[in-house]
């Protein structure tokens, strides 16, 4: 069951420009980040997925969107930002960015530019 923060979250992020509504860049990086804790916290390997889809769209992120973290919103997104910034070099980036051009340092200040913690 989805938290009532992430609901909200969901409901106030939704991009209707295309044909089928779907959340926009931040909030679906917000929900892929709560995956990646939650899978990364029972062991299961599938956070890997989560963690290059959220290194890949952060390449879609201008630092201007906002986004306010409140709830356990704040425990994901300091959980990967902890990943990011303590246990990835760029060496290991570059091994599953596909080619695409992820700069650690690039990544870190849109995240914390984008993503607004409430604690």
């Amino acid at each position: 069951m989805l938290d009532p923060e992430y609901f909200e979250m969901i409901k106030n992020n939704i991009d209707k420009r295309g044909v089928a509504p779907s959340t926009n860049t931040q909030a679906t990086i917000m929900l892929k980040m709560s995956a990646f804790y939650d899978l990364k916290e029972r062991g299961d390997k599938k956070w890997k997925k989560h963690r290059r889809d959220i290194l890949k769209l952060s390449l879609l992120l201008t630092g201007e969107e906002k986004i306010e973290l409140n709830g356990r919103m704040n425990q994901d997104f300091d959980g990967f930002f902890e990943h990011l910034t303590q246990e990835l070099d760029p060496k290991s980036i570059k091994s599953f960015a596909d080619g695409l051009p992820i700069i650690k340092k690039e990544v870190i200040k849109v995240l914390e530019k984008v993503f607004i913690q409430n604690n």
